[in-house]
């Protein structure tokens, strides 16, 4: 799958990447420069990005506020790599 990144994006992989063994993939990242990821490692990031999404989404939620941008890069970041 190739995909690319903005530096929101990068950022956002970066911290929840951070104790996974896809960290490497996610500090070689440069801003809107395509890169070829495997499936596998998408559906992976995916989930993570899922996981992120949902706990964003019900925090907003008790707080009574709409979601947040880290939310909405997760939601992005998943919907993008469904493809």
């Amino acid at each position: 799958m190739k995909v690319k990144f903005n530096n929101q994006e990068i950022s956002f992989l970066k911290e929840i990447l951070a104790d996974t063994a896809f960290f490497a993939l996610a500090s070689r990242l440069k801003e809107n420069e395509e890169i070829d990821i495997d499936d596998d490692i998408a559906d992976e990031i995916r989930d993570l990005c899922g996981d992120e999404e949902v706990a964003e989404v019900q925090k907003a939620e008790e707080m009574g506020m709409v979601i947040t941008a880290r939310g909405r890069t997760a939601a992005d970041l998943v919907d993008r790599l469904y493809q």
